[in-house]
């Protein structure tokens, strides 16, 4: 709304076969849906537009991986799972989280976030929305790789500077 405050928008459930039924029979013409999700399901070919990330933020934590398992078989599997543990997305994925944190969200937040790593330096960028999607703060953040929560920590603090707080709460 923040962008195109023309549109009119609706809630569409179910899994992706009935949005997309429900997207050609209910009339509507347009439905937003993760390209990768699209592209797993052999559907890349519904996709008629990507929406540019310079604006379009995806939710915290999307595109990393995290393994759970009760604390008595880490011992037992932790080996395995340090061979697929990648440095720069765990630590990416810990600015996020960190951001989140630090501004009380959770998955009803509207927060959109994204930390990218460029050799030894992450670049964390982050937009809070008013509920209605009419108001935007946004924010970018870098620091060393290996210090994820300390970027997310100082974004948070920025964006709660420039009024994020008062937003999310109103």
């Amino acid at each position: 709304m923040h962008r195109r405050p023309d549109l009119q928008l609706a809630d569409i459930r179910g899994n992706v076969e009935t949005r997309l039924r429900k997207l050609k029979d209910d009339g509507y013409d347009a439905l937003v849906l993760a390209q990768a999700g699209l592209e797993r399901l052999g559907l890349a070919g519904v996709i008629t537009e990507v929406l540019d990330p310079a604006w379009m933020l995806p939710a915290v934590g999307q595109g990393g991986a995290r393994p759970r398992m009760p604390v008595g078989r880490w011992r037992l599997h932790g080996k395995l799972l340090a061979q697929i543990d990648d440095p720069a997305t765990r630590s990416a994925v810990e600015a996020e989280r960190a951001l989140l944190y630090h501004l009380g969200g959770g998955c009803q937040v509207p927060l959109g976030a994204v930390a990218t790593v460029n050799g030894d330096t992450m670049t964390l960028r982050a937009a809070v929305l008013s509920g209605d999607g009419s108001r935007r703060i946004a924010g970018e953040e870098s620091g060393p790789c290996g210090d994820g929560a300390e970027v997310g920590e100082r974004l948070a603090a920025r964006l709660r500077g420039l009024g994020a707080m008062e937003m999310l709460m109103g």
